[in-house]
């Protein structure tokens, strides 16, 4: 339901009179911060800075240049790096290309795990939705590389190979986990090396070999399954294909876009053992059910298949 005026208008005071007390906020910071600086006391004028920077970096006001401006000054009372504040600052206000002109400046930054994966994701959807700029996700690959390096978590591991597959950067995936199944490590990173092997289509068996015990530690994965599916499918074992577009199927909700792959790729190997007429019969009656398929390429895919089946 749509704001009526008068709500639009309630909240238009509201936000005008925390602006006006964020500025207030700000003047009194400054003003102790030239006292602070008179009497030579630079870490309360450097913190009292910082603080002023983070108020018109916040979404009320949105101040970018200033806040940068006043973080290089609270750099220089403090002696202490502000590279983490400003990447957060240019993330909040997604301000991309001036924030990869400055790390491209700052090879040596020095970022926490969760800012490095704010980071990436945030850049990651930039390539993602710029799919014909290839530089996008060469950003992307290069931000990957320098978090990796750092102190990650597990669970910052699999959100970088996930950016990573996500974007077909197989070869950058590889170079990573390399393409042997990882002893003691979580099965989502495992997933993303054979994930990778089947993308680059480096080795179709031991892709297989890896989604196979992935499938094996994570049985209730769509994801684990489908992709074990379209390795056997590669391979031309279309029955065990089969079996696990099935599941695939059967675990994951209806007219998802990986339940319509799992859909695809079922009548795509019944059709090549011969069981044309079951292909057909599951096109038909899932299209019937959810005409809305959400993907152009894929809906493509769909139509085209049951056209050549109907002959």
């Amino acid at each position: 339901m749509a704001a009526t005026p008068k709500k639009t208008q309630q909240q238009a005071l509201k936000t005008d009179a925390t602006q006006k007390q964020a500025r207030l906020l700000i003047g009194k910071a400054k003003a102790t911060a030239d006292i602070a600086l008179a009497d030579q006391d630079t870490q309360i004028a450097g913190g009292l800075m910082q603080l002023q920077a983070r108020i018109y970096a916040s979404p009320l006001l949105e101040k970018t240049t200033l806040a940068l401006t006043l973080l290089d000054k609270a750099q220089a009372l403090l002696n202490q790096p502000q590279g983490q504040l400003k990447t957060l600052f240019l993330i909040q206000n997604n301000k991309l290309e001036t924030l990869w002109q400055y790390l491209q400046a700052s090879a040596d930054i020095q970022l926490d795990s969760p800012t490095w994966m704010l980071l990436i994701e945030a850049f990651a959807n930039d390539a993602q939705q710029n799919p014909d700029n290839t530089k996008r996700a060469e950003r992307v690959e290069n931000l990957a590389l320098r978090a990796w390096h750092t102190s990650l978590l597990t669970a910052d591991q699999i959100r970088i190979a996930k950016a990573l597959i996500l974007l077909r950067k197989w070869d950058v995936c590889l170079n990573l986990l390399g393409s042997e199944p990882l002893p003691n490590k979580s099965p989502q990173l495992n997933l993303a090396i054979g994930q990778a092997l089947l993308g680059k289509n480096h080795d179709l068996e031991q892709a297989v070999k890896v989604l196979s015990q992935v499938t094996n530690s994570l049985p209730q994965s769509p994801q684990a399954h489908l992709w074990l599916a379209m390795a056997y499918a590669l391979g031309e074992q279309h029955r065990k294909a089969t079996q696990h577009y099935r599941t695939v199927r059967k675990l994951e909700k209806p007219a998802t876009l990986t339940w319509w792959h799992g859909t695809l790729g079922l009548a795509q190997s019944l059709a090549a053992m011969g069981q044309t007429q079951a292909a057909r019969k599951i096109l038909q009656v899932t299209l019937t059910l959810y005409p809305v398929i959400g993907d152009d390429a894929l809906t493509q895919d769909l139509i085209q298949l049951l056209g050549k089946l109907q002959k």
